[in-house]
């Protein structure tokens, strides 16, 4: 898995696989944004299979889903309250989508 890390709190990547979540947890993740609605491609694990992997790690799972350059206020906000709140507990964030390209369109919107 290529992650990009946009700060100390948040990192980005493309889709998460479920063998990756380890990965994630290891590298002190505690909380995983998708940014990927179901069904964008055949490909995809579904949100509810890996959102429940995920939680089986311990990791909080938040579904932000969100069309490229489709994403509500509401969205950028309760993604800025997460990450606030994340830094503030000096925990990290993982967001994925197809590329991670929206999940840092989201962070710079919620900036």
């Amino acid at each position: 898995m290529r992650i990009m890390t946009l700060n100390t709190t948040l990192t980005v990547s493309a889709q998460v696989e479920i063998e990756e979540l380890a990965e994630l947890k290891a590298n002190g993740v505690t909380s995983l944004v998708c940014n990927r609605p179901d069904g964008e491609s055949q490909d995809q694990v579904a949100f509810e299979t890996l959102s429940a992997a995920a939680e089986a790690l311990g990791i909080t799972v938040v579904n932000l889903p969100f069309k490229s350059g489709e994403q509500t206020d509401a969205q950028v906000q309760k993604f800025a309250d997460l990450l606030d709140e994340a830094q503030a507990k000096s925990e990290k964030v993982h967001a994925y989508c197809r590329t991670g390209n929206r999940s840092t369109c989201l962070w710079s919107a919620a900036a």
